[in-house]
Order: C-alpha cells, then structure tokens, then sequence
C-alpha cells in the first residue's frame, strides 16, 4: 500500500511537472511574435506542431514496450482510429485557440448537469469583457474564433473520454498499446492533412528562418511525451477519477504560470470565473465519473 501511494505520488509530480512545461513552452511557441528585422510573424503551424508531438510520443511508446514487453492488448484497431481522430482534433484546436487568446480562456445524475452548468457559466463570465471608452467602463460578450476553438477542443476531448471509457470497459487494454496505436493513428491522419493542405514547405521556410524554434518544439514533444507516460500510468493502474484530480490541479498551475511568466493578468471577474470552472471540474472529478444506475 505504502509503494502504491509513493507510486501515485510520484505520477502526480510527473504530470504536473511535465504538463507544466509544456503548457508553458507551448504558449511561447504559438504566442510569440517572430522578427527577422523587416517584418513581424506569427506561429500559425498548428497541425505541424501536433505532428511532431505525436510522432515523438508514439516513438517513446514504442520504445517502452521493446524494454518491458507488455502483455498484449486486445482493442479493436478502429476504436483507436476513432478516438485517434477526436484526440488529434483536440489538440489542433487547443493550439489555434492560443493564437487568438492565452492560457487562462464530457443518461447523467442532477450533479453533473450542475457541473457543466458551472463549467458553462464560468467559462461566459470569463469571456465576457470590459471596454474602456470616454471613461465610461463597458461590458461585452466577446465571442471569436480563439473561443470556437476551445469548444471545439472540449468536445472532441468529450469524445476520446468516452471512446476511452468504452475501451477499458469491453476490451484488455494496456496503456504502453494505447499509446502507440493512439499517436501512430494520429499521425497518421495529421500527415494527410498536412499533404493536402501545403503547409509543410511553408512551415520549413519558417524553421530555416528561426530555427531556434526547433529547441522549444523539441521541449514541447519530449514533455508531452513523457507526460502522456505517467497519464496513462495513471489511468490503468489508479483510475481516471485520480487522474483527473492530477490534471485538473495542472490546469490550475498552468494558468498561474501563464499569469506569472507572459504577464496574462486576470482581473477580478476572470478570477472569480476561472475559480467557478475549477471548482466545478473538482465537483466532477469525485462525483462525475460514477456510474449512473
């Protein structure tokens, strides 16, 4: 029991230090203005980006079963492909919505239409803006395409839950697989659409250009692929309901260091909100996850 808990604790740390850096490594990437002294660019290579995330992780997969040889895993090839697609969807849209705004912006009981009440309500007050104008402080509703993105991100994130959840339910499955087939699928898809949409001789144009880039892109894949190790640790051996607690406390530190780091000051009304959508993921996290009956 004692081994367990140092081994949940230390999960934990991981997660966080992990996710940590690569929230904040992720915020300067796609955040920052880049100057080669005639004019100004931004980081607009989200699919790019991602692909190398997976690409790193499904390598880190792979190597971590040649040195432990787990047992094998019995998941239907197209569970992954579809969980795959929502996953890789997510993470596009995260990584756009931070081009427009920073950091800080899943038959259910009462309790949880109260939590994704919350959840709504806070993210509202939280987008919801002050203007200044004649000296007269006015509010607004302001509703763009940074916003779209991350509702698109939390429902596609909806989506790999639940694929996720049926997985576990109805088949053997063992996280060193799932991480393999979920960012081998994922890269997979990303490397299509990249073809499609021409973005790869431009997104190397930006790299030879600055290619210090490449060192913070390199941080990104490897904190992400290490995170993802100690997530799915997790979620087979302690349950998703600790690993949501783990993540959520992230989220929270996160956004601090966005606060604290990129000076993303939050005032008195984004405060309270983010606390109303923190609280109601906590709510979740101990109550959300119990079975209906």
């Amino acid at each position: 029991m004692f081994k367990s808990h140092i081994k949940l604790i230390g999960c934990a740390l991981g997660i966080i230090v992990c996710y940590g850096i690569f929230g904040v490594v992720q915020e300067a990437i796609t955040k920052a203005t880049y100057s080669d002294g005639e004019s100004e660019l931004k980081f607009t290579f989200s699919q790019e980006l991602v692909f190398i995330q997976c690409l790193i992780n499904a390598l880190f997969a792979y190597l971590v079963i040649l040195l432990t040889n787990p047992a094998s895993d019995d998941t239907p090839t197209h569970m992954y492909a579809f969980s795959s697609f929502s996953y890789t969807v997510a993470m596009i849209c995260t990584n756009q919505a931070l081009q427009y705004i920073s950091y800080p912006y899943q038959r259910y009981s009462w309790s949880k239409y109260v939590n994704v009440f919350l959840i709504v309500f806070g993210v509202a007050l939280f987008m919801y803006k002050d203007t200044h104008k004649t000296g007269i402080i006015k509010s607004h509703f302001d509703f763009g395409m940074g916003e779209i993105f991350i509702i698109i991100s939390l429902l596609m994130d909806g989506t790999t839950g639940a694929i996720q959840d049926r997985m576990r339910a109805h088949c053997k499955v063992e996280w060193h697989h799932m991480m393999l087939q979920m960012n081998v699928w994922s890269s997979l898809y990303l490397t299509i659409s990249i073809l499609l949409t021409g973005d790869f001789f431009s997104f190397i144009g930006f790299i030879k250009q600055f290619p210090y880039v490449l060192g913070y892109m390199a941080l990104f894949a490897l904190s992400s692929a290490v995170g993802q190790f100690f997530v799915f640790v997790t979620v087979t051996e302690f349950g998703p309901l600790n690993c949501s607690i783990i993540t959520t406390i992230r989220k929270v530190i996160t956004i601090l260091a966005s606060v604290l780091i990129f000076g993303n000051l939050l005032t008195i009304r984004q405060t309270l909100a983010a606390t109303i959508v923190f609280v109601a993921l906590f709510l979740d996290a101990f109550y959300g996850k119990k079975k209906v009956k």
